[in-house]
Parts: C-alpha cells; structure tokens; sequence
C-alpha cells in the first residue's frame, strides 16, 4: 500500500482540500471539495511544511489526512 498525505481546511459544512490551479489569473492554490482533486504529497515533512506555510499566509488552519491507496 502506498501512504500519501492530502491537505485540507475544515468548514462547518465540510472538508475543503489543497489543489493545484494552473490558470494564469491564480496563486496556483485552490481549495475543492472533492477529494480525488486534492494534490498528495509523498511525506508527511513536505505536507507539514506546505501545511505551516499556508496557515501563516491564509490564517486558515491547514489539516493533514493520510491516504493510504490499496492495491
């Protein structure tokens, strides 16, 4: 099985997730409800990293889950 790690921030309705945004108009980030379009890290020390970075420029707290595909 293969652990990869997938952040996110909590609204009082739901799980918003971390994904990559490749139009010209955007900060590359962009938060989507759906999971399968969240962007997974490999270790949990890059999600960390990412995850601290985005709460001091946001003020939103950024969560971590861990995603362990099987198969």
């Amino acid at each position: 099985a293969m652990v990869r790690y997938r952040l996110f921030k909590e609204t009082r309705a739901s799980k918003h997730y971390l994904a990559a945004c490749y139009e010209p108009q955007h900060d590359g980030i962009v938060f989507t409800p759906l999971r399968e379009d969240a962007c997974e890290y490999v270790t949990v020390e890059k999600a960390a990293k990412i995850a601290r970075e985005l709460t001091k420029l946001h003020g939103d707290t950024i969560h971590i889950e861990v995603s362990e595909d099987v198969g």
